[in-house]
């Protein structure tokens, strides 16, 4: 759960960078920082985050198939016991 939890955090973060940029007053801004503004906004287009085994992506949505699935096997052969 902590290891989801802080991938949640990298993500949620990273999209929350975006979010700023964006919402900035980049036309205010000098032509070189225009630049670097649609440098960054392109960079944290793709959220960050955390992956188990270079595949799955740590998150709270993971952790709670993960929880959900095993709690599917478990009343499953609990019914097969009986």
């Amino acid at each position: 759960m902590i290891i989801s939890y802080s991938g949640q955090r990298i993500m949620d973060e990273s999209q929350d960078i975006f979010y700023r940029a964006y919402a900035a007053e980049w036309y205010n801004f000098s032509p070189r920082l225009k630049s670097l503004m649609i440098i960054t906004l392109y960079r944290s287009n793709m959220p960050c985050g955390l992956k188990a085994g270079n595949m799955v992506p740590l998150s709270i949505a993971t952790y709670a198939s993960v929880i959900r699935m095993a709690m599917s096997y478990f009343t499953a052969f609990l019914s097969i016991q009986e």
